[in-house]
């Protein structure tokens, strides 16, 4: 999936239930191993704000896997540990 605000959008619709509008999309600048995007959207007049990550197209260098980064901070989330929440995961190939 291409992070254009029209693909991103549909996906946080498709993700929230609920009407959204990307304001902004920032791609981090630094790191190798993974992408990580910045993500603004409106929904019900509240600015949001998503941390998205992803394998790049020509693998991680990273020694695990995604789907292991991701259950970590999920499952920190339930602890005293202070990490940012861990909203969902995505196989789907037709949104990855």
């Amino acid at each position: 999936m291409q992070f254009t605000h029209d693909n991103i959008g549909a996906y946080l619709r498709h993700k929230l239930g609920n009407p959204c509008e990307v304001v902004e999309i920032e791609k981090f600048g630094r790191g190798s191993s993974r992408e990580t995007w910045f993500i603004t959207y409106q929904s019900g007049g509240a600015e949001e704000h998503l941390v998205f990550r992803r394998d790049p197209e020509s693998g991680s260098t990273d020694p695990w896997s995604l789907s292991q980064e991701y259950f970590i901070y999920e499952r920190l989330g339930r602890t005293q540990v202070p990490v940012a929440k861990a909203m969902w995961w995505e196989d789907d190939p037709a949104w990855t």
